[in-house]
Formats: structure tokens, sequence, C-alpha cells
């Protein structure tokens, strides 16, 4: 649904100076007490984002995390100098070929497909990359690995992080020829064999590092965008008929095209596919690097409210903490999940943004909030009966002084 305000509660009673209220929100029931010296006109208003678009995120604030492209914010660590797939480890089997891209392009497999820099690809950068080190392509530029380096017919895997400078155009991440090319186009990732692309709705940002895979397991095609499965494509694949290169493409008698133009990190390739939980490993990787990353929503048209109440799903328990601002940002105050609030130094509130800080690998699949807007209160002496006001100034509402108890008086 992207982010919705909804407007569904009931006012029951009101006991002096205490007003006492109920408000529902996905068929959960709360009782509040609300703390107003005079008893206004109430309604409670929700907000729900489930992150099926960016509508309701300022994506400017996007510090280590992406979207997945259809339902939830993923933390990823920055750089650091851990978190490089181990090829003695679990990751090991069936690797073909792992490019880490510290300072080369050399092959970290065990398997000897190294590759030649052909132009200005600049893997010296120190902390340039996801972990360490990274290759960055200039958009005319390629890595040869000179010989084809596995049967894209079989069951493997291509895996990756990517930080692209241009999402515009077809961009190669590795190609074997027009029968298996790995590529984006205009933000999507994709897989192309047989002529025909299999093709995700995810978007690859510019500017922020993405892991993206695909494996064929013989018999469907798997696309993966931040170690979340975006697509499964039950269909054959056939083998590349040219040599594999990095970061570009290339076609029997045809000149290179399709540059990649950014940044390639930990770039990896598996004669085996890869299971789900493999790819999300992969895709949380640490790094060594920054362990927190945050993010701001876009403002939330309220008015003025009184209370507020906050909830969210994610996936590592506690690992999300949510602040809130009453002002557009100027000061924040924390909310814990599940709470409501009726006092806060943030409260009154005029207009609602919300930040979350992420402490550990964790992906937050949505978020709720509920408040009480505040209208304007019964004036008194306007000769007017409003609110819980029995009378006003001159309007006795059809009653004497007498008949209130009263020996005299007007």
């Amino acid at each position: 649904m992207g982010g919705q305000p909804t407007s569904f509660w009931k006012f029951v009673a009101v006991v002096g100076a205490v007003a006492v209220f109920w408000f529902t929100f996905l068929n959960q029931w709360s009782r509040v007490p609300n703390q107003l010296a005079a008893p206004a006109a109430l309604t409670a208003t929700s907000f729900f984002d489930d992150y099926d678009n960016l509508s309701y995120v300022d994506q400017s604030s996007l510090n280590n995390v992406v979207w997945d492209g259809a339902s939830a914010l993923i933390f990823t660590a920055s750089a650091g100098s851990t978190g490089e797939i181990d090829p003695n480890g679990s990751f090991g089997s069936g690797l073909v070929a792992l490019w880490h891209m510290n300072g080369n392009a050399q092959d970290s497999s065990g398997r000897g497909n190294h590759g030649s820099i052909v132009g200005n690809v600049n893997c010296a950068a120190s902390g340039s990359g996801k972990f360490n080190q990274g290759c960055s392509f200039d958009g005319a530029s390629y890595i040869d690995l000179g010989k084809k380096i596995s049967n894209f017919s079989q069951p493997f895997t291509i895996a990756g992080w990517v930080n692209p400078s241009s999402t515009s155009g077809v961009r190669e991440v590795l190609s074997g020829g027009q029968l298996a090319q790995f590529f984006q186009l205009g933000g999507e990732l994709r897989y192309r064999t047989n002529y025909s692309d299999s093709r995700t709705n995810a978007l690859i940002n510019t500017g922020q590092w993405t892991h993206v895979a695909v494996s064929y397991d013989g018999s469907a095609i798997k696309l993966y965008v931040n170690g979340v499965l975006q697509l499964t494509d039950s269909r054959g694949a056939l083998d590349g008929e040219q040599t594999t290169w990095i970061g570009a493409y290339h076609d029997a008698g045809t000149a290179a095209a399709y540059w990649w133009l950014g940044m390639l990190d930990e770039i990896a390739v598996w004669n085996r596919a890869l299971t789900a939980a493999d790819i999300t490993a992969l895709a949380q990787a640490t790094g060594g690097g920054s362990t927190s990353g945050s993010f701001q929503s876009a403002p939330i048209t309220t008015g003025s409210f009184s209370q507020l109440a906050a909830n969210w799903s994610e996936t590592a328990a506690g690992a999300s903490a949510v602040s809130w601002s009453g002002n557009n940002g100027a000061s924040w105050c924390p909310i814990n999940k599940g709470q409501t609030l009726t006092s806060s130094p943030c409260l009154p509130g005029t207009g609602l943004k919300y930040k979350v800080e992420f402490s550990g690998a964790d992906t937050l699949q949505n978020v709720n909030f509920n408040w009480v807007p505040v209208t304007a209160g019964p004036v008194c002496g306007n000769g007017v009966i409003e609110g819980t006001e029995q009378c006003d100034g001159a309007n006795l509402n059809n009653q004497t002084c007498a008949s209130r108890g009263f020996t005299g008086g007007t």
C-alpha cells in the first residue's frame, strides 16, 4: 500500500477532566487515557507503510540501507576489511571464480581464472569497495577473462556487489556473449539467455552498494536483490558462446558494448545453484565496517496531535530503533515498539516524521503510527454551547439559575 493515512476510531465517554477513548488498528484494541484539561473533539488517525514503494521515505537519507524493490528496507553494512567470501569455507564448494578486486583482477578461487584489465579499470583505491578495495569502471573499459570460465547451460550462480554511477541503458556485470548476460537495464536486474530476458522490478540505485545474484538449478532461473528472491523463471539456460568478460558485452565480430559505469566488488561464479539462504548470507555480510544504518521518512501530514502510538515488523527483534519528530525533524524523541505516548517532549506535534536506526542485520517490513489530533475545544463566553458545555454566557440552554440549584442570579 505504500504509506496510507487512514481514520477509524470511536469516542466512548468523558469523565470529569479525563477523556477515555478506544481506537482500533488491524483489529487490535487498546484503551488509552487522554489527559486533557478541557475535553476536545478527538479523531484517531493512522499511517501505515509496507514499503511496496518509497513514496513516504526520504531517499536522500538512506544510510547503509537499501530497498528490496518489493516490500522491505534492508540494512547493509558499509565497506570494511572482512566479510569477503572465504574460498576455503562453505562457499568454496563449487566455486569457479572469485574476484575480491583488491587492487587487481586476480581470481582467489584457486582455479586460475585471472582477468586482464582492458582500458581504464581502477582497482587500487583504498576503501573504495564494499569490502576493502573494489574496481571502478569508467563506462568504456572491462576485464577480460580470456576464456569461457563456466558452462552456463548447467547449474550455476553469479553473485556480487554493484554500485553504479548510472543505470541508463544496458550495463553488464558479467557476460559470456548473447546467450549468457547478467546485467541491469534502467535499474532493473536481468539475466539474458536464449535471446530473452528474465527480469525483476526491484531497482538498483546509483551511489549505493546493492547485492545481486542469479542462479540456475537446471529448471529455473532465479534473480535476487539484496538477498531477497525477486523472480523464479521456469525455463532452460544456454551456455555463453564467447569468452567471459566483467563489465562489458561482446559478440562474434562486434566491438565491446554495454560497459559498466561505477563500482563492482566481490564478483563470484559457482558451478552450482546456491540456496536462498546462501545468497541471503552473502547479502547480509557485515564486512567489518559500519554496523549501523538509518533512514528517515518523508513528512507525514497530521495536523496538531496530542498522543502517538507506534508499531513495526522486523526480522531481527530489537535491531530497529525508532524515533519520531513532531516538528519536521527539528527535534526527535524515541518510541518503543507497541508503545503509546500520552506525554513526551515532542508532544503536542504538528506534523510527523519518523527515523529508523539499525544496530545490526535487520529487515524492516512495515511501520504503523496512530495519533490523536486535537481540534479547538469549547470557547467560554461566546454564547454558543459547545462540546461538554451545559450553558455559555447568555445561552442558559432553557435553564435558569433556580433550576440549577442557585437561590438567585442571572
